[in-house]
């Protein structure tokens, strides 16, 4: 998608097997940090992340929106999938058992830097990156293997309400018509500036501009 939409394409990542697809997909391929990013100052137009700012640390969530910052060209912009806290009812009632919180939604995938939706947007600014628009993405619209993921092990005892959801969710992945049905239901609905109030969001996608004029 992003060949067919630019003209030179880079993708950077310190893990060697997405290193080795981004140097067959793409124009080139940088291994390096986030917070010191291997590229002179504005050197792109356009920034992309999806899954990534929430495995960011949160000491080094604003240097990392710095250089994404430095490494755009003035009026550059930025998209961004971002993975949330939430206020949800969905995280909520996970939140309820904070050892397993911590084991299966946390530690399991890596989102050592979760933060709710509203703070997600405010880090851009004060980074000054304009801010041009924010989707989100409702905390109880969860994929069922990601539902299974989370809560298919000790949550099913801890937790009556999220046990269900788990089991249901494996009815649907064992099932290829009901799988089919459910990912085109979340198709549809999908992120939406009306999805569900900000702080409620899974998921926030993020689209900001580097103002023309450097400060």
């Amino acid at each position: 998608m992003f060949r067919e939409r630019a003209a030179f394409v880079v993708g950077l990542d310190l893990a060697r097997n997405a290193l080795g697809e981004c140097a067959t997909n793409y124009d080139g391929a940088l291994a390096g940090s986030l917070t010191a990013l291997p590229v002179a100052d504005e050197s792109f137009d356009c920034v992309v992340s999806s899954h990534v700012l929430g495995h960011v640390p949160v000491e080094e969530k604003d240097q990392v929106l710095n250089e994404i910052r430095r490494v755009l060209r003035p009026g550059g912009s930025s998209m961004h999938v971002v993975e949330t806290d939430s206020r949800g009812w969905l995280m909520e009632q996970a939140k309820e058992e904070p050892e397993l919180y911590q084991r299966y939604l946390i530690d399991q995938d890596g989102h050592v830097g979760l933060e709710l939706a509203s703070e997600v947007v405010a880090r851009f600014e004060r980074a000054g990156l304009a801010v041009e628009q924010v989707e989100t993405l409702a905390d109880s619209d969860v994929h069922p293997r990601l539902a299974v993921k989370w809560f298919g092990g000790e949550y099913r005892q801890a937790s009556r309400q999220l046990g269900r959801l788990a089991t249901r969710s494996e009815a649907v992945l064992g099932n290829p018509l009901r799988l089919a049905w459910e990912e085109i239901r979340l198709g549809r609905r999908g992120l939406g500036p009306e999805r569900t109030k900000l702080d409620e969001a899974l998921f926030v996608s993020i689209v900001t501009r580097k103002p023309s004029a450097s400060r």
